[in-house]
């Protein structure tokens, strides 16, 4: 806040009961006298985003396990498809290795 620059959309993880988490999204624009560098007071708000979060994994999954069907659906079309689809898997992988990229 130093810097007088506004944040939108932070997001911190703030420990609840047991091993919960509760995600908070945090904007925050500081206060500064016409002509002055520091800053006097900020203003921040804060949201609970916690069912947001899970709402979108839900559907993260949803779309990878919809993927994955559509992806078993051209196997089963014929040995052809099959061995292309897993060509292009291994292609796939070998790219990403390359790039340096890793598995989530």
């Amino acid at each position: 806040m130093r810097t007088g620059e506004s944040r939108n959309g932070v997001i911190m993880g703030v420990g609840g009961e047991g091993d919960a988490v509760r995600w908070i999204s945090m904007n925050t624009s500081a206060l500064a006298e016409p002509g002055e560098t520091q800053p006097y007071a900020s203003v921040s708000s804060f949201s609970d985003i916690t069912e947001l979060r899970s709402t979108l994994e839900e559907l993260r999954a949803a779309r990878l396990e919809d993927l994955k069907r559509l992806a078993l659906v051209g196997e089963y079309r014929d040995d052809d498809t099959n061995q292309h689809t897993g060509r292009v898997a291994h292609t796939a992988e070998l790219l990403a290795r390359t790039l340096g990229w890793t598995a989530k």
